[in-house]
């Protein structure tokens, strides 16, 4: 009579996920992710690793999204903001989460790269305008 009842609980508990089959193991997530360009993808690399390592843990799009959301901070935070503020469909689309995230960075650093190139330019400029005058002041 016991073990008629202690089953049927003990399977009730596996199916309703009280239980796990298996246990996952405890992995150390990444640093966070500012929109640096060098560290991503060592950082979406550690992430992959989790989700694999962890796949009940992060058996859904929305889990693994809200994961990385988690680990976001500076520039990459400021453009993942409004994806959650408005519920973006990103949010539960893992491969198109990621190809709008590859992204994050590249306006910063095409924005710094004109700078410097602007910066350089009127450098040059200066040198133009004033080498006459030192040929003068050389005389």
């Amino acid at each position: 009579m016991q073990g008629s009842v202690l089953l049927p609980l003990l399977f009730n508990l596996f199916i309703n996920g009280a239980v796990s089959a298996t246990k996952e193991p405890k992995m150390p997530l990444p640093e966070k992710y500012s929109g640096n360009r060098i560290t991503f993808r060592g950082f979406i690399n550690q992430c992959k690793q989790i989700f694999q390592l962890q796949p009940q843990q992060y058996s859904t799009d929305s889990r693994r999204v809200g994961l990385i959301l988690t680990l976001l901070s500076g520039e990459a935070l400021n453009w993942a903001s409004p994806l959650i503020e408005q519920q973006s469909p990103l949010l539960s689309d893992f491969n198109g989460f990621l190809a709008a995230m590859s992204l994050v960075g590249w306006h910063t650093l095409r924005r710094r790269f004109q700078q410097k190139s602007l910066w350089m330019c009127l450098i040059k400029e200066r040198q133009i305008n004033f080498l006459p005058i030192g040929h003068m002041i050389a005389l």
